[in-house]
């Protein structure tokens, strides 16, 4: 599911996770829950954040209520996983 991410494809990333992406072009949240039971047992969800194609912070939650954030600094675009971009974009251009 990692390399779903990774590559920018939805559909993958459908098969293990709720999707829900929020907010605008200028600050968005992609939230990632995880659909399996023994993921769900170990992680509550993932919040990628970030503005327009810069991703800023990874954020794991854990079952257990543990967190770790990742800032992500330098040139990590949301680019980088392109259906996923495309996805926001579209979306984000409708909301605007």
């Amino acid at each position: 599911s990692i390399r779903g991410t990774l590559k920018g494809d939805l559909s993958a990333l459908q098969q293990f996770y709720k999707v829900k992406l929020d907010g605008t072009r200028p600050t968005w949240q992609l939230q990632l829950q995880p659909t399996q039971k023994k993921m769900a047992a170990l992680i509550q969800s993932i919040q990628i954040r970030g503005s327009k194609e810069q991703i800023n912070t990874i954020e794991i939650i854990e079952s257990d209520g543990d967190r770790s954030v990742m800032t992500v600094t330098g040139d990590v675009t949301a680019a980088a996983v392109p259906e996923i971009s495309n996805h926001a974009k579209n979306r984000m251009v409708s909301a605007s």
